[in-house]
């Protein structure tokens, strides 16, 4: 009975052992990898927020304000920022095993709606109803890793003023490359503002052409 008893004894054990080895993966990953991924995307949407709140703090400071930003201190070729000067956004790729956003499709991380963004629609979105830009957030997964995109974007603001309807826009323009891998920070540089007016003013989609203040950022990879 004793040796039945031991016998016994250990097949439990192994079978916590295999148990509590098996409860360490999900999906395939192990769960301390899973967690480290997720740590990682924490810690890159913080500071994609805060180059959002830092571009923005450097287009109201007038001509000759500048600051810079960390987003990765790993040299880690998983990781990517791109800028689209045409479409007047900053791309953030990060590759991982695990991603807690929505798969295939934009979510809005920062701002109020679509209006006026490179995956929305409209002329522009309304200064009293929303910010001047965005950030969003989309994930692909194939094979058991994702490819999590964050995008900083700015547009076309509306407002109404005694002298009539104007628009204002911050525009991104790259100092330089236009994309970096691994270890990045973001140096981010007003350079003032210029109007167009006129003729040169921009055409909304009734065919009235409003006046528009464009504060021109000048960004770097450092």
């Amino acid at each position: 009975m004793k040796g039945q008893a031991q016998a016994v004894t250990a097949v439990l054990i192994t079978s916590v052992v295999v148990g509590t080895v098996a409860t360490s993966y999900t999906w395939g990953v192990p769960l301390l990898e899973k967690q480290q991924s997720q740590a990682e995307l924490d810690r890159t949407e913080q500071n994609v927020l805060g180059l959002y709140n830092q571009i923005v703090e450097v287009s109201q400071g007038g001509e000759g304000t500048s600051a810079e930003i960390d987003l990765f201190e790993s040299s880690s070729s998983d990781t990517r920022v791109r800028i689209n000067e045409e479409q007047n956004y900053i791309d953030i790729r990060k590759r991982g095993s695990s991603s807690p956003y929505p798969v295939d499709t934009w979510t809005l991380l920062k701002g109020n709606s679509l209006q006026n963004l490179s995956v929305g629609s409209g002329a522009y979105a309304r200064s009293n109803d929303d910010l001047p830009g965005a950030v969003l957030v989309r994930s692909i997964s194939a094979d058991e890793e994702s490819l999590v995109t964050y995008r900083v974007e700015f547009r076309n603001m509306l407002a109404d003023t005694p002298s009539g309807r104007e628009l204002s826009r911050i525009n991104l323009t790259a100092g330089g490359q236009t994309s970096s891998s691994g270890s990045t920070t973001i140096f981010i540089s007003n350079q003032g503002t210029a109007w167009e007016r006129g003729d040169q003013g921009v055409e909304l989609p009734n065919q009235e052409k409003v006046p528009r203040e464009n504060t021109e950022l000048v960004l770097g990879f450092r």
